[in-house]
């Protein structure tokens, strides 16, 4: 009886780690991913030219910063890894966030322009941190492709964070909508409940 209540208990506890734990997410540098099949590409070029602090690109995501307004330029062009518009900090700005309308599984974006390292914060829906990940700084030529995979867990904001002020290029954001798994299943948690059930069972006829 003792050996069986203990095996149960060793079950259960793998079973809710299992459910409850969730994988890092992992730092993209290839716009090829596999993460990103069947990605939405968003590359402001159908966008018109300005500043803004808070701005809606279609019904996808919202890109805002609190400090110094945000640009949608095309100067740069053809270089710093930006193919047409892009978004770019103003003068004396630094961080800001990029926030999806729905919650995605993988996203990237084509980082130009980066003297200095940033931060990326990612954030899940009720606004956890997920993982904070280290964007170094670029070196010539200047243009790089950055993102994440949520490896099962669900993005909903992207901060990018720099202390100081570094004029940086965003152009073609790629993401992907889908389900994650930091959430156990339905079937896990059944499964999970059946076991505790039968703990209790067994302990009521040990007692009885």
């Amino acid at each position: 009886m003792k050996h069986t209540v203990a095996v149960l208990a060793v079950s259960v506890s793998a079973l809710f780690a299992a459910t409850s734990a969730s994988a890092a997410p992992i730092y993209l540098t290839n716009s090829a991913d596999s993460s990103l099949s069947g990605s939405t590409l968003l590359d402001f070029n159908a966008e018109a030219l300005g500043s803004f602090n808070s701005r809606a690109f279609g019904s996808n995501v919202t890109l805002s910063t609190s400090g110094t307004a945000l640009n949608v330029e095309s100067i740069y062009a053809g270089s710093y890894a930006a193919t047409g518009n892009y978004i770019a900090n103003g003068s004396g700005g630094n961080s800001f966030d990029l926030v999806f309308t729905n919650a995605v599984s993988a996203f990237g974006f084509n980082w130009g322009a980066a003297d200095m390292s940033w931060t990326m914060n990612l954030l899940d829906s009720s606004n956890t941190l997920i993982s904070s990940l280290f964007v170094a700084a670029q070196t010539d030529p200047y243009a790089a492709f950055i993102g994440a995979n949520g490896n099962g867990q669900l993005i909903k904001t992207v901060q990018m964070v720099q202390a100081s002020y570094d004029y940086i290029l965003l152009d073609d954001l790629q993401f992907v909508q889908g389900s994650g798994t930091a959430v156990p299943e339905p079937a896990s948690v059944a499964l999970l409940g059946l076991s505790l059930a039968g703990l209790a069972a067994l302990r009521r006829r040990k007692y009885a």
